[in-house]
């Protein structure tokens, strides 16, 4: 049994729509003055929405990796690949398809319909260019209200299964009630990516969201406004896609205010890792 261990994501009138459908940043708009790695327990759920027809998010990727770079594990990042819009997502590569129907609800709900965009900690929508000031501005001001513990193994050999136990250690003055949200990632994908050059047919691409185990909101684990002390744990399953690689795949846990959707806090395990 493999454990996880906790560390703590039509081509030529397709390619024609994507540049006009993809938001561009100029230059002097581009962020670069991010603080470095630091040293906190509050962590930060930043997603990607992004599309493999994009030709602007190769560009996203790479900030995401000079994020990573300053901010080390203080950043959880998980790529949205939503169904729609379809010149934006369709698979040059009907076997490489990063799509999920999770992916779509969640666009649809935050009005996502141009990419690369994303969110920190879900609090608005935002160009590539917004997110580290957007992260820093959370870390640095951010109370971290719950300690996160997940244990994850392949029960068989399609079944992973999951516990996550929690712990506030601040207030949360929360305006309803706190949900838990478990997703599955799987790392270094290669699939037909749509760049600035043209298709690169051997793009790689990681933290990619491939399904949410229980509801796609998330499950209740504690009521409004939870006070310090309060403590949760929950154990989950799901059934694994033939196709996805055991050891790539990774467990992302979120904490969340169920009624604005903002992140509390958020852990990642690594499968693969004895």
């Amino acid at each position: 049994m493999k454990n996880l261990r906790y560390i703590g994501a039509v081509m030529l009138a397709g390619f024609g729509l994507l540049a006009a459908a993809c938001d561009t940043v100029e230059k002097d708009d581009y962020k670069t003055d991010y603080t470095g790695p630091i040293s906190s327990e509050r962590k930060v759920l930043l997603e990607d929405y992004t599309g493999v027809r994009c030709v602007n998010c190769p560009t996203a990727a790479a900030e995401i990796e000079r994020l990573q770079e300053f901010y080390g594990d203080n950043i959880i990042v998980v790529g949205v690949y939503p169904m729609q819009p379809t010149g934006l997502t369709q698979p040059w590569d009907p076997n490489r398809d990063l799509r999920s129907s999770v992916a779509q609800t969640w666009a649809t709900e935050f009005a996502i319909e141009q990419f690369p965009n994303g969110m920190v900690n879900r609090q608005e929508v935002i160009g590539y260019q917004e997110w580290g000031g957007a992260i820093a501005e959370v870390i640095s001001g951010g109370i971290n209200y719950v300690d996160l513990s997940l244990t994850a193994n392949m029960s068989t050999d399609s079944t992973i299964a999951v516990s996550v136990e929690g712990s506030f250690v601040e207030n949360y003055e929360a305006d309803g009630a706190v949900n838990l949200i478990t997703m599955i990632l799987e790392d270094s994908i290669v699939a037909p990516q749509t760049t600035p050059t043209g298709v690169n047919g051997n793009y790689v691409h990681n933290h990619v969201l491939r399904a949410v185990l229980g509801p796609e909101w998330g499950s209740q684990v504690a009521s409004e406004a939870p006070t310090r002390g309060t403590t949760f744990s929950t154990s989950l399953s799901g059934t694994v896609d033939k196709a996805w690689r055991t050891n790539k795949l990774s467990v992302v846990a979120a904490v969340v205010n169920a009624n604005s959707r903002e992140v509390i806090q958020v852990e990642i395990v690594h499968l693969g890792d004895e």
